[in-house]
């Protein structure tokens, strides 16, 4: 029996963690269905405040009675679940087991009626019984006993099969783990719903706004705080505690902002215990209203509402003491300024103004006044001697202070009534004195630094400014070295702002090249008491004679320019010819009116486009001797032309008055130019061919100083001991005497391509020459060192790239020595320097011309603006660049007739020939700048290396002579 009893404890043990697990789960998912309640009536009650803005005594209910009906939703279903039997969970459990007999339910069952039996007058299993008893031997004390012993083999049976049964049942219980009980399906369903209810409350939240949220969810959760409802309006309330005098009054004002105000804004208080009371607002215009309190005689709160909307609750402070109202201010400035008078509340603007503005302070007092002073304290002062001002009465209860502004101080008012009781605070006023400022000259043109010619006409240019007006402004100029000359421009009220634009013709002042003549602007303004003085900047304008701006001009073209004025020319003139002849076929076919008239009107517009042409060219400054002739050419030319586009005038009306013979005569006008122009523009071609060849020399000169910079830095770097980090430079110096190899080749190739093109007969000698010296520097092998150097510097060894980079400068510069002979080679001559002297005078001086500027843009040779940056300890080299820094040249017009391009870098033949139609007579004057090509570079160049005759220009510049603004 104790068998049988240990079987049943453990299986009944079994059964009941099942309804222990089962139990669990079921609870948890009612506390899931609960949350999931309570997030949807959370949402719910959230959405009810938003629209509907609860009250307070609602919310409070709300948040009491929320949890309660939650608790009272959930009781139900806890009370299914705390009565859940062990039948229910057997049950289930065979479900879960896939026990088709339903083992567990049946022992169960079978236990079950079993203890029915033994507490109701059943047998149960193990009970002693009369059977039992028999097999001890005793008889039966009962009737019916005799029958039970017969039966005893009968009854024991059921016993064991009921043994049997819970035997099964434990073995199917312990295959069945107890957490397989565990009611998945339904925790899951309502975990999905909680998580669904949750997003979806939470998207719901979200779609009212992270404004809205902050705002209700705290007065859901605090109910009895002062938490406004939400809503679009944002209530800026002024002032927020009003102090109000007992029995006084108060303006109230609210400013709505953040939605357009459609309903009656209301103004709420409630004093005690008494109810909310309400007042309708007047609008004050652009979202501001207003409302007053008045005959204030205990403590109360208000508030604005509008619809559901409200602000936050107020106190107001009740005062029992004399206070001021209200504080104006008036400020009248001096009449110089031209600035009306304001007057403003105290501490809504600053009281601020220039010396001598006449202030006035009028206070607003509650009682009945009998006086008031006012102490003006300067700042930084110790008190002794502050300004102390009586008030005086305007009326009972205002009094006025008045005093001029001098100079920054604190002003305190206090004011006494009739029983002598002082405010309790003074009225504080900062005051401030605002500077009359110096007028703010400015000097636009000419710049800083500048340059022109002795006829040059500079536009000056500039602006003035003050704060209240302007009385005079003077131009003053003068030579360095002299007294300064003012001569007044504008003299009486002129304004605030002036500005002045005029024409300076430095041939009327008399100005001589060399000099240095210096203008600024000067102004006074219109304080009576004191003037300001101011000036401008000095501008400083260096007068360079026409062959120095001829200098600068040339830098500033090239070869091809130099050479497109002349195709211009030619172009122009072939155009007017062509259309003579084409107006002479028409003539001779007689193709009809319209066509002649056409042919008439296309010949009159080909020479007013070629007489454009000629005037821009004869007007231009010439900037190489050569250029003389074809000025003098042009001016001739516009002549014939005039004369032409005068018979073609008188045709235009009747073209049949045209005839052969008078066209002819047009031509013959113009050929004989036509074949002047062409002999010009032959001999332009000649002389740019011979500057081609010049033009190599200054290459090589500009080769052979890169190479001998690069050999500096080499022996500078690796000519003594050689520190091992440096060795990380030697492929950068490799790098580049690669490049003044291929530099070498390329100049020998382009050099002998121009000697080639070169006449036979005229310049033979610059030719032979040429072709001789290419050879020479051939045979030298200095190309073989410049290899041999970078193969060097490849290998770091130091030591052989400085000597292969060496020997390679030798050679150069043996090319450069002169013959002992005295023969000389006239190419070598050119490349050390030496100025062309063939040709006949003007072509010489022509080619002398261009072969300074040649060497100028090569950054080689003597001139103006010409030097070489010395190059750093490191790779790399100084270029050379124009000292003038892109410094402004006035001088005589130039056009771009003829030009390629902008006129920078060399242009291919063929384009650029026509000058195209000009927008009219160029300016009298022009301003050019340094050649773009030609930017500063490396380091600065010693002020010993400049031309003597522009140091003392160039040191005045980068010094800081600019005269300060004359103060008070």
């Amino acid at each position: 029996m104790k068998a049988q009893d240990n079987i049943t404890s453990k299986f009944l043990t079994r059964l009941a963690s099942y309804t222990g697990v089962w139990k669990r789960g079921e609870a948890l998912a009612l506390l899931w269905r609960t949350a999931r309640w309570a997030v949807v009536s959370i949402t719910l009650y959230f959405a009810a405040d938003y629209f509907l803005a609860l009250g307070e005594a609602t919310r409070r209910v709300m948040t009491l009675a929320l949890p309660l009906a939650w608790l009272l939703a959930a009781l139900p279903e806890a009370r299914r679940i705390l009565r859940t039997g062990s039948g229910d969970i057997a049950r289930r459990a065979d479900r879960l087991g896939g026990h088709r007999r339903n083992e567990l339910l049946t022992a169960w069952e079978l236990l079950h009626h079993s203890d029915a039996g033994r507490h109701g007058g059943r047998p149960s299993i193990g009970e002693d019984n009369g059977f039992s008893k028999e097999l001890e031997g005793r008889a039966p004390s009962r009737p019916g006993e005799e029958a039970k012993v017969r039966n005893a083999g009968d009854a024991e049976l059921p016993a064991f099969l009921v043994r049997r049964c819970v035997e099964e049942a434990l073995t199917r219980a312990s295959a069945l783990p107890p957490r397989r009980l565990r009611p998945r399906a339904q925790l899951t369903r309502q975990g999905r719903l909680l998580v669904l209810h949750a997003v979806a409350s939470a998207a719901i939240l979200l779609c009212f706004g992270f404004a809205a949220i902050r705002t209700i969810a705290p007065r859901l959760l605090w109910p009895g705080r002062d938490i406004p409802p939400f809503s679009r309006y944002r209530f800026a309330v002024a002032p927020q505690r009003p102090p109000i005098l007992y029995g006084g009054s108060a303006e109230l004002s609210v400013s709505i902002s953040g939605a357009p105000v459609h309903d009656q804004v209301w103004l709420l208080t409630r004093q005690g215990s008494r109810g909310v009371q309400r007042a309708a607002c007047f609008q004050e215009g652009g979202g501001r209203y207003a409302q007053r309190l008045e005959n204030v005689t205990q403590p109360l709160a208000f508030c604005f509402a509008v619809g559901r909307a409200r602000s936050r609750w107020h106190e107001v402070e009740l005062q029992l003491q004399p206070q001021v109202l209200q504080a104006r201010v008036r400020l009248a400035p001096p009449a110089y300024t031209g600035l009306p008078g304001i007057e403003f509340p105290a501490g809504q603007a600053d009281v601020a103004g220039v010396h001598g503005t006449r202030v006035t302070l009028t206070l607003f007092s509650n009682r009945p006044l009998r006086g008031g002073t006012l102490t003006l304290h300067r700042r930084g002062s110790a008190g002794d001697d502050d300004q102390v001002i009586e008030a005086r009465l305007l009326a009972e209860r205002t009094a006025v202070f008045a005093w001029e502004l001098q100079e920054d101080a604190e002003a305190r008012a206090t004011l006494h009534d009739l029983r002598g009781t002082a405010t309790a605070e003074p009225v504080v006023l900062p005051q401030r004195r605002l500077p009359d400022e110096a007028p703010q000259v400015a000097l636009h043109e000419p710049p800083a630094f500048s340059m022109a010619t002795t006829g040059a006409v500079l536009q000056v240019s500039g602006q003035i400014d003050d704060d209240f007006g302007l009385a005079r402004i003077d131009w003053v100029r003068g030579l360095v070295g002299f007294h300064d000359r003012g001569v007044t421009l504008r003299r009486g009220p002129i304004g605030r702002q002036a500005e002045i634009a005029m024409p300076l013709d430095l041939g009327a002042v008399g100005v001589e090249a060399g000099q240095t003549v210096e203008f600024y602007l000067e102004a006074l303004d219109n304080n009576p008491r004191l003037a300001g003085a101011a000036g401008s900047g000095i501008a400083r304008v260096k007068i360079v004679s026409d062959e120095e701006y001829a200098e600068m001009r040339r830098a500033q073209e090239t070869l091809d320019d130099f050479l497109g004025r002349y195709r211009a020319a030619t172009a122009a003139m072939t155009a007017a010819l062509e259309s003579l002849d084409a107006l002479r076929g028409a003539v001779s076919n007689r193709t009809g009116q319209a066509h002649l008239a056409a042919s008439i009107e296309a010949a009159a517009a080909a020479h007013d486009e070629a007489a454009r042409t000629f005037e821009m060219l004869a007007r231009d400054f010439a900037i190489y001797d050569a250029e003389q002739e074809l000025r003098t050419a042009s001016g001739r030319v516009v002549g014939r032309l005039e004369e032409n586009r005068r018979a073609l005038a008188e045709l235009a009306p009747a073209p049949e008055r045209c005839t052969v013979a008078g066209v002819e005569e047009l031509i013959d006008r113009l050929q004989d130019e036509a074949e002047a122009l062409d002999e010009l523009a032959a001999d332009a071609e000649q002389l740019v061919r011979i500057a081609r060849v010049m033009d190599g020399a200054a290459r090589f000169q500009a080769l052979v100083q890169r190479q001998a910079d690069l050999v500096r830095r080499l022996m500078l770097r690796y000519g003594g001991a050689i520190d091992p980090s440096d060795r990380a430079f030697l492929p950068a110096y490799g790098e580049e005497q690669t490049e003044i190899l291929q530099e070498l080749a390329d100049f020998a190739v382009e050099t002998a391509a121009a000697a080639e093109a070169l006449p036979d007969e005229e310049v033979a000698a610059l030719k032979n020459d040429t072709l001789a010296f290419l050879q020479a520097l051939e045979q030298t092998g200095a190309s073989n060192h410049m290899g041999r150097a970078t193969a060097a510097s490849r290998n770091s060894d130091a030591r052989q790239t400085c000597r292969e980079a060496q020997l390679a400068l030798e050679k150069l510069r043996l090319l450069l020595q002169e013959d002992e002979s005295g023969g000389g080679n006239c190419f070598g001559g050119l490349c050390r320097g030496m100025q062309p002297g063939f040709g006949a005078p003007n072509a010489a001086s022509t080619l002398q011309a261009m072969f300074r500027s040649l060497c100028r843009r090569r950054g080689v040779g003597t001139g103006p603006g010409i030097g070489s940056g010395e190059g750093g300890a490191g790779p790399g080299f100084g270029a050379s660049g124009y000292s003038t820094l892109a410094t402004p040249v006035y001088g005589p017009p130039r056009s771009r007739a003829g030009h390629a391009g902008d006129g920078r870098g060399e242009a291919g033949a063929g384009t650029g020939l026509r000058g195209g139609a000009a927008g009219g007579a160029p300016a009298i004057v022009e301003r050019l700048r340094a050649a773009g090509g030609h930017e500063p570079a490396g380091e600065a160049m010693p002020l010993e290396r400049l031309p003597p005759r522009y140091r003392e220009a160039v040191k005045r510049y980068f010094q800081d002579a600019t005269p300060k603004p004359v103060g008070r």
